[in-house]
């Protein structure tokens, strides 16, 4: 199995072609990600574990909703604009630093597919532990074809039903339901209510 040991620091996100806030199209995903969260859920307080250059914080925050980020790296926060950056905190999603049930919605949006396996269940029952009502997931999965590879430190591939799988076992008090599946592109959604 392939280590997690990226920094995510400057390198990763240039070198990847990660520079989010640059780019329209990260913009308009995390738009409809917003829309998508606040109409299934209606969250009035959320957080983005793995919320790296704030993206989703400030759709979420631009519909009304009191939306907090969480992220490891910390030139990732540095990218973010000012009113963002201050609703973010440095640290790891295998230990968050909020009591239970703090927020309504914890969302993860491509970031559990750089976690190691083993330690997986362990970031999802923290997630779990801080939503009161619900947890949107992304992840990329092996139908991904265009997007699995091509980032190195995507250290845990699984397909859809493997995610789906795993969301089961680690949250098994929780109702899993994928929303949809498209051939090729963005078939790790997934949507859990306790």
């Amino acid at each position: 199995m392939q280590q997690c040991t990226a920094s995510y620091d400057a390198s990763y996100y240039q070198e990847t072609g990660n520079n989010y806030r640059e780019r329209l199209e990260f913009r308009l995903a995390n738009l409809w990600r917003a829309l998508l969260v606040c109409a299934w859920l209606r969250p009035a307080t959320a957080l983005d574990v793995g919320g790296g250059m704030g993206l989703l914080v400030e759709a979420l925050r631009g519909l009304g909703c009191s939306a907090f980020g969480l992220e490891l790296s910390l030139y990732a926060i540095a990218q973010a604009p000012p009113a963002i950056r201050r609703s973010f905190c440095q640290a790891d999603a295998l230990a968050l630093p909020f009591a239970d049930g703090t927020f309504d919605l914890a969302a993860s949006v491509n970031v559990l597919e750089h976690i190691p396996a083993p330690r997986l269940p362990l970031v999802l029952k923290e997630c779990a532990r801080v939503a009161r009502r619900g947890l949107y997931l992304e992840v990329t999965t092996l139908e991904d074809r265009g997007a699995i590879h091509r980032d190195p430190t995507h250290c845990t591939k699984l397909s859809a039903s493997g995610w789906a799988q795993l969301l089961s076992q680690a949250l098994p008090d929780w109702r899993i339901w994928q929303p949809f599946r498209l051939p090729r592109f963005k078939n790790g959604v997934f949507l859990c209510r306790p």
